[in-house]
């Protein structure tokens, strides 16, 4: 970042408390290991976990706590629905972890995020259950978010993001594509805790853009099914796309034009190709809960990347 750079008023919105715009937050009101869910309500489903809770904010569908799970201080922050959201919300931590707050200068020292999704999706491949646990290896998107940021791609994401927008849309894809990688440190932590992963397809909305075709409105009637046949060569080997929603990857390409380090972990609650629905939801998205929880103390913050330059 450019140390002489100073957002204008425009650029980085404050209320008349001095807090974040859309937040509500100041720095000290984050803890370094943040968990992000999409449901407001959610954030309570995390917390009850905890053995306190020091700060509680709500705007909007934005609602954030900070508190304690043992030695470890944690914030859970609701994103809603959508990149688009995810962009919000990733720009104003980003701007209370990276920003003098008296007077609106970087800081020399930055000291990075752990984020965490805990969401939900649906998956998409014979061999993958509803009610099952999987992380994110990578996620794939075309809504465009991505396109307005010099997010630092590695070349076989790219080949992926093209290889999907080719066999998903054909020559006229909806946007850009993109493809982009967990934190890889975090992913192999997921991985010891027991969690499996695949390719995530973060989707531009619920219905059309996730292959729903209601009333034959869809510009990409087979959208689904061709997401389902998709295979290409990512990671050394033959992989497809398992699961989708809505958030992971302008989590991940964020994080990573930002200096942070993302994971998502969703509980897969649809089938979409056998059209099931999970009959037990809350007790899914629990376990889901519990075991990310469980996987954060496992792995003190220590373990966390130390402090990095601006």
């Amino acid at each position: 970042m450019n140390p002489n750079f100073f957002p204008s008023a425009t650029e980085l919105i404050r209320n008349e408390d001095g807090s974040v715009y859309h937040l509500g937050l100041h720095p000290d009101d984050i803890a370094d290991r943040i968990l992000l869910v999409g449901d407001p309500d959610r954030v309570q489903e995390v917390t009850m976990h905890w053995d306190r809770v020091e700060l509680e904010r709500s705007r909007r569908e934005f609602v954030t706590q900070t508190g304690w799970m043992g030695s470890q201080r944690l914030t859970v922050c609701s994103t809603g629905i959508g990149t688009d959201n995810v962009d919000i919300v990733m720009h104003e931590l980003d701007a209370l972890r990276r920003l003098d707050w008296t007077n609106g200068r970087p800081l020399e020292r930055v000291r990075p995020l752990t984020l965490v999704r805990i969401g939900t999706a649906g998956c998409l491949q014979e061999g993958i259950e509803e009610g099952q646990v999987m992380v994110s290896s990578a996620a794939l998107s075309f809504d465009g978010l991505l396109a307005h940021y010099r997010v630092p791609f590695q070349e076989d994401e790219q080949a992926l993001g093209q290889a999907a927008a080719d066999a998903l849309y054909g020559p006229h894809p909806p946007a850009q594509p993109s493809a982009v990688s967990a934190d890889p440190e975090w992913l192999q932590r997921m991985h010891n805790a027991g969690l499996p992963s695949g390719i995530n397809w973060t989707c531009a909305g619920f219905y059309g853009p996730q292959g729903r075709n209601l009333h034959g409105w869809s510009a990409y009637p087979d959208l689904l099914s061709k997401a389902a046949a998709f295979r290409t060569v990512f990671g050394g080997r033959l992989q497809g796309i398992t699961h989708l929603e809505m958030e992971t990857a302008g989590l991940y390409g964020l994080s990573r034009l930002m200096g942070h380090r993302a994971v998502s972990v969703s509980a897969l609650l649809a089938h979409r190709l056998h059209q099931r629905f999970c009959p037990e939801p809350k007790a899914v998205m629990q376990a889901c809960i519990q075991k990310v929880l469980k996987t954060l103390e496992d792995h003190p913050e220590t373990e966390d990347h130390p402090e990095t330059e601006a």
